[in-house]
């Protein structure tokens, strides 16, 4: 049994056993639907396109319609030893990354600084937000080599 939250102090059953008074038809049964609460608005094919030289540095923007705490950057998919960046907070860096969150809760832009670049880095790479990963930007960064004197 659950506490009521509505301020009267009575008990809930269970969830999978409560049903509202308007569904108590017998063969009418509720469903929960779980939809992901903020999307990029980019379906899997869409790629963004960055390029950057060798030695210097580039900045990426991945945008959100809707913001949340968890921020991250990733080279491939987003496992655990492929995460380069991941944060709580408005701005952080890690080594040669930087990623900082701008904007409101409706609409959210990440930057994300690599500095300096090396060839190497080269490939596809993911920024997202939220802890299930699935609000994802994906982006291809091509590095140039840079001048040799």
């Amino acid at each position: 049994m659950c506490r009521n939250r509505g301020g009267r102090g009575g008990l809930v059953p269970p969830l999978q056993y409560w049903r509202p008074a308007h569904l108590s038809h017998p063969k009418i049964t509720p469903v929960l639907f779980l939809v992901p609460a903020a999307s990029s608005g980019l379906s899997s094919a869409q790629v963004v396109s960055a390029t950057g030289t060798e030695g210097q540095g580039l900045t990426v923007r991945c945008h959100f319609s809707l913001s949340a705490n968890k921020k991250f950057f990733c080279k491939g998919d987003c496992k655990k030893d492929n995460i380069l960046i991941e944060t709580s907070e408005s701005k952080a860096q890690k080594g040669r990354y930087t990623i900082e969150s701008l904007g409101t809760v409706q609409s959210t832009v990440l930057l994300v600084t690599i500095k300096p670049l090396t060839k190497s880095d080269t490939g596809l790479y993911k920024c997202g937000m939220g802890a299930l990963f699935i609000d994802l930007q994906e982006v291809y960064l091509t590095v140039r080599a840079g001048e040799s004197y």
